[in-house]
Parts: C-alpha cells; sequence; structure tokens
C-alpha cells in the first residue's frame, strides 16, 4: 500500500509532461498515462476484496487441509471479482477523463485537443458539448463493465425482487 499511495501523489500534469519528453508525442504516453491513473482504483479494490474472504470459510478450508494456493483460487479471488469489478467502473470514469487530458497534452487531435481548442476561443457551445460526450463516454463504459459484472459474476441472473 505504501508504493501505491506514493503514485498517486504524483500530479497527473507533471507526470503526463515527463511522459511526453520521455516517448513523444505519440500515442504512447497517453496509454501510459491511462494506465497510470486506472492501475490505483482497480488494485485496491482487488487487495480489499482479496482480504474480505469469510474468515470461518478460511478456518473451515485449512481445517480440511487446504493449501494457500487452493485457498487463494478456490475461496480468496472468487471472493474478489465483485471487488475488482467494482475498481472498473471507477477506473472506467477515471480512464475517460485521463485520455482527455492526455490528448491535450500530447496530441493535435482528438476530443481533449478540441475542447482545449474550444476553450480558448471562448467557444462555450463546444465546450458544453465535448463534456456532454465525455459524460456519454463514461457511461458508456460503466454500463459495459456493470454488464460483464452481471454476466460473470452473477452468471446473467437477476437477484430475486423482496417478497417474491
Amino acid at each position: 500500500y505504501p508504493l501505491l499511495v506514493l503514485t498517486q501523489n504524483v500530479p497527473v500534469i507533471a507526470l503526463g509532461s515527463l511522459l511526453v519528453v520521455w516517448f513523444g508525442f505519440g500515442i504512447l504516453p497517453r496509454l501510459i498515462l491511462i494506465m497510470l491513473v486506472c492501475f490505483f482504483p482497480v488494485v485496491v479494490a482487488m487487495l480489499t476484496g482479496l482480504t474480505q474472504s469469510d474468515p470461518k470459510l478460511v478456518d473451515y478450508m485449512k481445517m480440511i487441509g487446504a493449501s494457500k494456493s487452493q485457498l487463494f483460487w478456490r475461496l480468496e479471488l472468487p471472493n474478489a471479482v465483485s471487488y475488482l469489478f467494482s475498481g472498473l467502473k471507477i477506473a472506467a470514469s477515471y480512464s475517460v477523463i485521463s485520455a482527455i487530458y492526455a490528448e491535450s497534452i500530447g496530441g493535435s487531435e482528438g476530443l481533449g485537443n478540441f475542447m482545449l481548442v474550444s476553450q480558448r476561443g471562448w467557444q462555450t457551445a463546444n465546450v458544453f458539448s465535448a463534456i456532454a460526450i465525455i459524460v456519454v463516454l463514461s457511461l458508456i463504459l460503466f454500463g459495459i463493465i456493470s454488464l460483464a459484472e452481471q454476466i460473470l459474476v452473477r452468471g446473467g441472473r437477476r437477484k430475486p425482487e423482496k417478497g417474491a
């Protein structure tokens, strides 16, 4: 955790500029920035999920002779999958925002650059339309991850309604 938290204390503005200096104006610094921004919520959620297994089940599995790898594969990892999807949902929003920022610092095209040019030109209608597109993209990514979670974690079944 200390190293993980330390990575989040580096300002994205400084990191983005450094990545452009190190890797040029191509797509690589943008992808690295997006991965670095999205890495933290996914890892923290996954680590939380791995430590949240029911202690009674852990004791039971140890009592019947389960090895550490069996504990991991049969109890801890399946328990952590729902936490993983929570982290992915957060990362979905962060990914769009960081991609927009990455485009604005290292690109000559894209939504981030369009928004930056529109701001400088006082074209507020264009800025608002870019914001609307960003919101829609974030919601689409969130929806895709929610759908994947429903299919993979819950097996495509809906929870029964109360009183049903």
